[in-house]
């Protein structure tokens, strides 16, 4: 949690496919729940500037067990400068997950 509240760009976090070939995802537990309305996401470069053009979904859930999608949301450019901003209706959830698609 600490990653996501430092203004400092030089760290982050990598997602990964998982072993199964399953997309990777990161995930937001919360003690209690609470209404989410907008996710902004800074996406580092890509190595050779190529920019994948496909969706990663926001996804939300009471139990941490089964997800419903909230979003889609795309990278804004391939540098720090454009973050991606999503806004939706609220949702109150205690888990919420980034879902990156395989590439």
């Amino acid at each position: 949690a600490s990653l996501l509240n430092k203004p400092d760009f030089s760290t982050g976090v990598d997602i990964h496919p998982s072993e199964d070939g399953n997309p990777g995802f990161l995930q937001f537990e919360y003690e209690s729940p609470f209404d989410a309305r907008s996710l902004t996401l800074f996406c580092a470069p890509v190595p050779g500037g190529k920019t994948s053009s496909k969706l990663m979904e926001l996804q939300a859930s009471e139990d941490g067990v089964t997800f419903i999608k909230i979003s889609e949301v795309r990278r804004a450019g391939n540098n720090l400068e454009m973050p991606a901003t999503v806004s939706f209706p609220a949702v109150k959830a205690s888990f919420f997950r980034l879902v990156v698609p395989l590439s």
